[in-house]
C-alpha cells in the first residue's frame, strides 16, 4: 500500500513538472541531483592514506586468489566462466573495498583477462582487432555498472538504516515523552512547555532535519506556536500564514522545494535563518478537528520524499494522542479548580444562612456538608449516613421518628420536596428545639445522584409568641364576654318595659338595635374562645344521636326568621340521616357556612343546602352552596387558616375577622371529617362538609379534644 503510494504520489510529481515547466528547470535539476548526492554520501566523508591501501589490496586480493585456481587450468576453462568469476570477484572487493577496490579489482581482471585468455598466455599486449577490443571493452563497461550498483545499494542501503534509526529514536523518544503525558496526567505536575520541546524534537529528528516549529490551536481557535527548534521567536505571521492556510484548508501535507522562490515566504525571517525547503503536517485530534500543525525544514533545497512525509504524517499521529492527554489535563485541573471554587462558594452561602441547613447525597445517603448552626443544633455529621442525624429529631409530640416514617424519608427516598413541616430537634444539652423541616432535590448538569438540601428553621421565637397571643386571645375574649351578657340583658330588659307601656317607640328600637350589636359581639368573642380553646386542645364534644337533616332545616328557619332576603332551599334525602355528633358544633358549622353565603352572594341569589349519605362509606355529606363571585383556586389551600380572609373579601365592606371557616375545618375535623370548598355550578362557592356516620376513634383528631 505504502509503494501505491509512493509511485502515485512520484508520478502526481511528474506529471506537475510537466505541466508547468519552469525556465529555471534545469537547474532546479541540478541542485536536486547535488541534495541527494550530499545526501545518499558515505557516513566516512575524508578517506585517509591507509583507508585507500586497505581497499586497493582488497581490490587485488579478490582476483589474484580466483585466479590462482583458475589460472593452471586456463586451457581447459572457458572465458566466459572467467568473466563470470572475475564480475563476483569485482562485486566482493566493491562491497569491501569501496570504489579503490573496486577499480583495483577491475584493473586487475582486465589484466588477468588478456593474459590467461586473449592472445599469447604468457605475456599481456594490446588487445588486437575488434573482438578482443569489444569483449574487454564490454568486461570494463559491466564492472563498472556492477561495482555502480552493488554501491548505490549500499548507499540506499545505508540511508535506510540511518532513517530507520532516526525513526526508532524518534518513536523511542515520543514513546518516552508519551510516558512522561501520561505521568503528567496522573499527578497534574510538569513543564508542558518542555514535553512540547521535546515532541517537537523527536519529530525533526526523524527526518534529520535543521528547524521545526510545533503550533497548537487555542481556545480562540487561532494557530499559536509552542515550541521551536532552530529558530527563535517566531510568530504565525513569521511562518508564512498562506502555507498554514492551505494545510489547514486542504488538512494534508504541504512541502515547499525552495522557499526563496516562494512568495508565500516573502520577508519571512526563516529565510534570514537559511533555511531553505520547508514541510508542513497537520496533526488531527478528536472529532478528526486539526488541533496544531508542525513544520521542519532543511538549510538546502530538498524535495522531500513519500517515506519523509510518511514518518511524519505517522509522528503527528502520535504526537496527537500525546497532547490529547495534555489537554484532558487542562480541562481536569479546570474542572477540580472550579469545583473547588463551587465548594468553597458553596460553604459561604450555607455559613452566612440563618438557619440550620445540611446537605446530604441523594444516592448514598451520606452527609456531604453542614453549616455551624445545623453542628450547634444535631451535631457533627459531616461524611456520615443522615440516620445519625435523625436520631436528634422529634416529632412535633416529641416522640422519637425512625428515618422510614420521618417527613424527610420522601426527600431522601424519593427526590420529593417537603415544606413547612414542624418538628423538635434535641441538643446535645438535652434542650427541645422545636423547629421547621423543608427538604428539596437539587439536580445538577452531569451529576448522576442529586443532593438533598434539608433546612431546620428554629421557631421557638415563633412558638413563644404564637403562644403569647393565644392566651391574649382567650384572656381578652373572656374578659369581654363577661360584661356583654350583662349589658345585653339590661337592654333588652329596659326595651322589654318600654314596650310594655307603650309610647316608646323610638326608644325601644334603639334599645333593640342596641341589642343586635351587642349580639353579633358575643357571636365575635365566642369565635375567638373557640380558637382559643381549639388552640389549647380543651374544645369538648357532646356526642349524641343527631337528625343531620333536622339540624340543617333548624339553620334554614332560624335564618329566615332573622329576615334574609335571600331564598334558602334545601334538598333532603327520603330517610333519616342520623351519626353520632356533637349538635351544637355541627349546627355552628352549617350555619357558618350558610352565613358566609349570605354574605357573598347577591341580594336576590339562592342558598342551597344539599344532603347525601354513602352506606359503603359510612359517611354523611352536606353541601352549601351559592351563587356569589367564587373563590380563586390559589387561594383555597388557604381558606381554612386562622385569620385568612380573600382578597375579595378584605377588599369588601362585609366585616368579618376570617375565623369562621378556619373553626369550621377544625370542628369537622374533630369529629374525624373533612371539608373542602369547590365551584358550584352557578359559578359561586360550594363548601362540600364530610362526616363519619359512627365514632371512628383512629380518624379523630389527637385526645385533647376528646
Amino acid at each position: 500500500m505504502a509503494t501505491m503510494h509512493s509511485a502515485a504520489s512520484n508520478l502526481k510529481t511528474h506529471l506537475g513538472r510537466l505541466i508547468r515547466p519552469r525556465p529555471d528547470f534545469g537547474r532546479d535539476v541540478a541542485e536536486q541531483l547535488r541534495a541527494r548526492w550530499q545526501d545518499r554520501r558515505p557516513v566516512r566523508s575524508t578517506a585517509r592514506f591507509s583507508d585507500i591501501v586497505f581497499s586497493v589490496l582488497v581490490g587485488a586480493a579478490s582476483i589474484i586468489l580466483p585466479l590462482i585456481l583458475l589460472g593452471p587450468l586456463a586451457d581447459h576453462v572457458d572465458s566466459a566462466v572467467a568473466v563470470v568469476v572475475f564480475m563476483v570477484a569485482i562485486g566482493v572487493a566493491t562491497h569491501l573495498g569501496e570504489w579503490p577496490g573496486a577499480i583495483t579489482a577491475i584493473l586487475v581482471a582486465l589484466l588477468a583477462t588478456d593474459v590467461f585468455w586473449i592472445g599469447d598466455r604468457t605475456s599481456a599486449r594490446i588487445p588486437r582487432g575488434g573482438p578482443e577490443l569489444l569483449t574487454l571493452s564490454v568486461f570494463f563497461a559491466a564492472g563498472l555498472v556492477l561495482a555502480w550498483l552493488i554501491q548505490e545499494v549500499k548507499n540506499q542501503s545505508l540511508t535506510a538504516r540511518r532513517d530507520a534509526q532516526a525513526a526508532r529514536s524518534a518513536t523511542f523518544a515520543l514513546n518516552s515523552i508519551e510516558a512522561d503525558a501520561a505521568a503528567y496526567a496522573r499527578h497534574g505536575s510538569g513543564d508542558r512547555a518542555q514535553i512540547y520541546g521535546s515532541l517537537l524534537r523527536a519529530m525533526v529528528a526523524a527526518n534529520r532535519t535543521a528547524f521545526g516549529v510545533l503550533l497548537l490551536v487555542d481556545e480562540h481557535h487561532e494557530l499559536v506556536p509552542v515550541a521551536e527548534y532552530g529558530i527563535d521567536s517566531l510568530t504565525v505571521d513569521d511562518l508564512a500564514p498562506a502555507f498554514l492556510g492551505e494545510i489547514v484548508e486542504e488538512r494534508r501535507l504541504r512541502s515547499v522545494y525552495e522557499i526563496a522562490r516562494d512568495l508565500r515566504f516573502a520577508d519571512s525571517p526563516i529565510q534570514d535563518a537559511g533555511i531553505r525547503s520547508v514541510l508542513g503536517c497537520p496533526i488531527f485530534g478528536g472529532a478528526d478537528q486539526i488541533v496544531g500543525i508542525v513544520l521542519t525544514g532543511l538549510h538546502a533545497s530538498h524535495r522531500f520524499s513519500s517515506a519523509e512525509e510518511y514518518r511524519l504524517t505517522a509522528l503527528a499521529d502520535k504526537a496527537s494522542s500525546i497532547l490529547a492527554a495534555l489537554t484532558a489535563v487542562e480541562e481536569r485541573e479546570t474542572a477540580l479548580k472550579a469545583a473547588e471554587e463551587r465548594q468553597i462558594w458553596l460553604e459561604r452561602v450555607i455559613e452566612a444562612m440563618p438557619e440550620a441547613v445540611v446537605l446530604v447525597d441523594l444516592l448514598s445517603g451520606f452527609v456531604i456538608a453542614q453549616n455551624d448552626i445545623a453542628t450547634a443544633l444535631l451535631g457533627d455529621g459531616t461524611g456520615q449516613p443522615f440516620h445519625r442525624l435523625n436520631e436528634r429529631l422529634r416529632n412535633s409530640e416529641g416522640e422519637p421518628v425512625e428515618l422510614e416514617s420521618s417527613p424527610v424519608s420522601p426527600a431522601l427516598t424519593h427526590a420529593e420536596a417537603i415544606a413547612g413541616v414542624e418538628m423538635l430537634a434535641v441538643r446535645a444539652d438535652g434542650a427541645s428545639i422545636p423547629v421547621l423541616v423543608s427538604a428539596a432535590p437539587v439536580e445538577e448538569a452531569g451529576v448522576e445522584s442529586p443532593t438533598v438540601v434539608i433546612v431546620f428553621r428554629e421557631i421557638s421565637a415563633l412558638k413563644e409568641a404564637s403562644r403569647l397571643k393565644d392566651e391574649f386571645v382567650s384572656i381578652v375574649s373572656h374578659e369581654l364576654r363577661s360584661p356583654l351578657t350583662p349589658i345585653l340583658g339590661f337592654v333588652q330588659l329596659v326595651a322589654r318595659d318600654l314596650r310594655r307601656k307603650g309610647g316608646h317607640a323610638d326608644s325601644v328600637k334603639r334599645l333593640d338595635s342596641a341589642a343586635g350589636h351587642v349580639g353579633r359581639m358575643t357571636r365575635l368573642v365566642d369565635d375567638l374562645l373557640d380558637v382559643s380553646r381549639l388552640k389549647a386542645g380543651l374544645l369538648d364534644l357532646r356526642r349524641t344521636e343527631v337528625n343531620l337533616g333536622d339540624i340543617c332545616r333548624e339553620v334554614m328557619n332560624d335564618r329566615k326568621a332573622g329576615g334574609v332576603k335571600h331564598a334558602i332551599v334545601l334538598r333532603e334525602l327520603p330517610f333519616d340521616v342520623v351519626g353520632n355528633w356533637d349538635a351544637d358544633r355541627i349546627y355552628q358549622v352549617i350555619d357558618n357556612l350558610v352565613s358566609n353565603a349570605v354574605k357573598y352572594s347577591p341580594a336576590d341569589g339562592t342558598i342551597t343546602i344539599s344532603m347525601d349519605e354513602d352506606p359503603a362509606s359510612g359517611k354523611a355529606t352536606v353541601t352549601v352552596e351559592d351563587e356569589g363571585p367564587g373563590i380563586a383556586a390559589e387561594e383555597r389551600q388557604h381558606l381554612f387558616s386562622a385569620f385568612f380572609r380573600t382578597k375579595s373579601a378584605a377588599s369588601s365592606q362585609v366585616a368579618g375577622l376570617g375565623l369562621g371557616l378556619y373553626i369550621c375545618h377544625e370542628l369537622v375535623f374533630a369529629h374525624g371529617g373533612s371539608i373542602s370548598v369547590h365551584e358550584s355550578a352557578a359559578g359561586g362557592a360550594a363548601f362540600r362538609v364530610e362526616l363519619p356516620v359512627a365514632v371512628n376513634q383512629a380518624a379523630l383528631k389527637p385526645a385533647a379534644f376528646a
